[in-house]
């Protein structure tokens, strides 16, 4: 059973602007755990695309994203030194956040992509916008000195009817039918400081991210999905 952080589900269905009333199907699936089950989030985002009549309903989560969605690792994230830095320890413990998705950060000579393994079948196509909207907003909320425009992007579903949504938030250098959702970037953008850097903190974070990892449910499941990638 793969699961997500049931308090990034709450803030990610606020950043999409949803309104829940208490008999609404998602509420059928929460109960007093700290995790959901991933799929029973995918039907009901899935369902609400439909209901809602709006294919790019995802794509609302960048002008609304902010690093609390991610709760402990989000702050974590604001005291790295660099972009770089932090896009590794984001990709190092998202674990916390999904045991449902494999973030990697590929390192090349002039680009640096930003990889979303899914490893569940049939993830909807809000959860993938949301998720690549909340990352790309976070790096630029993270260097808002530099506005930080993708390469490309790649996504695994089929081309959708209309574009203009997601080349707005994305740009036109789309792929679709790809074999991952990615992120591409200029490599120097891992170079760019961050304002809030905090040696200090951290130092701190990244000694409490590690406890948090190691009790963590979802951290256990990833490190297994880990091993078995890098083994492919």
């Amino acid at each position: 059973m793969y699961r997500i952080r049931k308090s990034y589900v709450y803030l990610l269905c606020r950043a999409l602007g949803t309104v829940y009333k208490s008999s609404e199907t998602f509420h059928d699936y929460v109960d007093d755990t700290e995790f959901v089950e991933i799929q029973s989030v995918y039907e009901w985002l899935a369902n609400l695309a439909v209901t809602s009549c709006d294919p790019d309903l995802g794509l609302r989560a960048y002008r609304n994203m902010h690093p609390a969605m991610l709760g402990a690792l989000g702050y974590a994230v604001m005291s790295c030194a660099t972009l770089g830095g932090a896009l590794e320890r984001l990709v190092n413990y998202y674990p916390l956040i999904s045991s449902g998705s494999l973030l990697k950060l590929e390192l090349h000579d002039h680009i640096v992509k930003i990889v979303s393994i899914e490893v569940t079948k049939k993830v909807p196509r809000v959860f993938i916008d949301a998720g690549l909207s909340i990352l790309l907003a976070l790096i630029r909320w993270l260097v808002p000195h530099y506005y930080v425009v993708p390469l490309g992007v790649e996504l695994v579903y089929a081309p959708p009817g209309e574009r203009g949504g997601l080349e707005e938030v994305f740009g036109r250098n789309l792929k679709f039918s790809a074999g991952h959702n990615v992120l591409v970037f200029s490599r120097e953008i891992c170079n760019y400081p961050l304002i809030t850097a905090s040696p200090k903190l951290d130092r701190l974070h990244a000694d409490f991210l590690k406890v948090q990892l190691e009790s963590s449910p979802t951290g256990f499941a990833s490190s297994k999905i880990r091993r078995a990638v890098a083994q492919s």
